[in-house]
């Protein structure tokens, strides 16, 4: 059986309609996850945390 992992990462991007980074040296990486929720949560933990 394959195995999927998710990959959680973030940065600034030149505009939200976009999926291009303004700084590719920026990016944060949160973690890679081994399903969908835990990827999730880490990621909706991040987005908050940085509001």
């Amino acid at each position: 059986m394959p195995q999927r992992l998710h990959l959680v990462f973030g940065g600034e991007l030149t505009d939200p309609s976009t999926n291009v980074f303004r700084d590719v040296e920026d990016i944060h990486i949160v973690g890679i996850f081994p399903d969908y929720d835990t990827a999730y949560n880490a990621w909706k933990s991040e987005a908050q945390r940085t509001v």
